[in-house]
């Protein structure tokens, strides 16, 4: 089944989460530890990979509620909502100040170390890439708070609540 139902997500939300998943875990360490020029390559096309599978994630989210999950108190549904939204968000603005950032200091990404991907109508301009720079900082500990909260609640769900919620994401 591609599209959601009431119950479950379908394959095209379980294919986006996972993917996203997979490769913002993937990042994080990398974005840490980042040394060499190859290390910079591959963390800036991990970007913008990150960055047009979440805009596909995005608009499918839109376009295809996610199950309701009526059975859960108001307030984890709220909750679910918020965390969810927050990681959406933290996720794009990560992919797009580091975007700008390495646009905005002269360093577009190349991405997979050939295609330049300058961000349009971004310039040359060393306060907006150091403010785009704070801003990635920044931003990647609420990701990780998010994150973190995310599988907490999974494992909470599963293991103590012994729901269908994490059961609905899996395939």
């Amino acid at each position: 089944m591609l599209k959601n139902t009431t119950k479950k997500y379908g394959s095209v939300a379980r294919a986006f989460h996972w993917s996203v998943a997979l490769l913002v875990l993937a990042m994080l360490p990398l974005g840490f530890l980042m040394n060499s020029p190859s290390a910079y390559i591959t963390h800036k096309s991990i970007g913008l990979i990150i960055l047009m599978v979440m805009i596909g994630r995005t608009f499918w989210r839109l376009t295809n509620p996610s199950p309701s999950h009526h059975d859960l108190p108001s307030i984890f549904r709220l909750a679910a909502y918020v965390t969810h939204l927050g990681l959406y968000i933290t996720i794009l603005t990560m992919a797009f100040s580091g975007w700008m950032m390495s646009t905005a200091s002269g360093h577009p990404p190349r991405f997979l170390g050939k295609i330049e991907l300058a961000m349009p109508h971004i310039p040359l301009n060393k306060t907006l890439a150091k403010l785009a720079h704070e801003t990635h900082e920044i931003v990647v500990w609420g990701l990780i708070s998010l994150i973190s909260l995310h599988i907490l609640a999974a494992i909470y769900h599963h293991f103590i609540r012994r729901d269908k919620v994490l059961s609905s994401m899996l395939s």
